[in-house]
């Protein structure tokens, strides 16, 4: 899997709307490092632009797999949406289907 800077930087913008624990079991559950001090989307944006395209593509899957449980958590929702979207319109540039 070949995700763009620009996917990535969109993936970093998607989870900053997560609360930081959810957003800190995702990445290392995905072995993309997260430190307790890594509370902003510039941290954020760090560990998801050195993460390795095998724990991208895993942690891709998990979202669209709860992406309902996700959206659940943010609020308001036209947020997650807009996000959503734009990840997905990201992902769709760089050839995924």
């Amino acid at each position: 899997m070949n995700v763009s800077k620009r996917t990535k930087l969109s993936l970093s913008q998607f989870l900053d709307l997560l609360n930081g624990d959810t957003c800190r079991v995702l990445l290392e559950k995905h072995n993309i490092p997260y430190l307790d001090e890594y509370e902003n989307t510039i941290s954020i944006d760090q560990s998801i632009l050195q993460a390795d395209s095998k724990s991208i593509a895993s942690l891709f899957e998990e979202i669209v797999k709860t992406d309902g449980d996700l959206r659940y958590r943010v609020s308001p929702k036209y947020r997650f949406d807009e996000r959503w979207n734009e990840l997905k319109g990201c992902l769709l540039l760089d050839g995924f289907k």
